[in-house]
């Protein structure tokens, strides 16, 4: 024998266990329910601490992600370093190249990949430290940062990493646990 409350007015209702699923009235309150009960939304919530914090699982995932986001930014600060001593090197370059390329497609090319560096560099690090802190706009900052690091294009050597890191942070950061902790 197996029992479920009514839904609406809870006195318990049991079954047999070859009760074929389906709709019943209620003995008690004469009113429709469904059997075998659907799951109440109760068994849907995260797992949290007295403290409201999430379990453990999801607190490590977001400490990751925050991480993750942090060393991506770092690591696209080290191409764009090398880049500068490029731009800094570039006149012995050129006076040494007589092939007759224009000195601005250099720079040009150049300055793209700092400001595009930069401005990488700049959503990782924000949205690493956002997350860590657990601050409003964390959640948005840190998708952004691995949609970032999917698309990575400075700094070809870490770019299985930074992917890889991407998605893990995206499945992590759209997951209904972290959206309920992490705003």
């Amino acid at each position: 024998m197996s029992s479920s409350p009514c839904p609406h007015c809870k006195q318990p209702i049991e079954a047999t266990p070859d009760t074929a699923p389906g709709t019943y009235d209620c003995p008690y309150c004469n009113k429709p329910f469904q059997w075998p009960a659907a799951p109440s939304a109760a068994a849907y919530q995260p797992q949290t601490s007295e403290t409201g914090e999430p379990d453990p699982g999801t607190l490590l995932n977001i400490k990751l992600v925050g991480i993750f986001s942090i060393v991506c930014g770092l690591l696209t600060v080290l191409p764009a370093l090398y880049w500068v001593l490029e731009l800094c090197l570039l006149p012995w370059i050129l006076e040494q190249d007589r092939s007759g390329t224009p000195a601005i497609v250099f720079v040009l090319v150049f300055a793209i990949l700092l400001v595009l560096a930069a401005v990488t560099a700049i959503i990782q690090i924000t949205a690493g430290v956002k997350i860590l802190k657990r601050s409003p706009g964390a959640r948005t900052w840190g998708i952004v940062s691995a949609i970032a690091g999917c698309i990575h294009i400075c700094g070809c050597c870490v770019y299985p990493l930074t992917l890889a890191g991407g998605i893990y942070s995206l499945v992590i950061l759209l997951g209904e646990k972290v959206r309920r902790h992490l705003n």
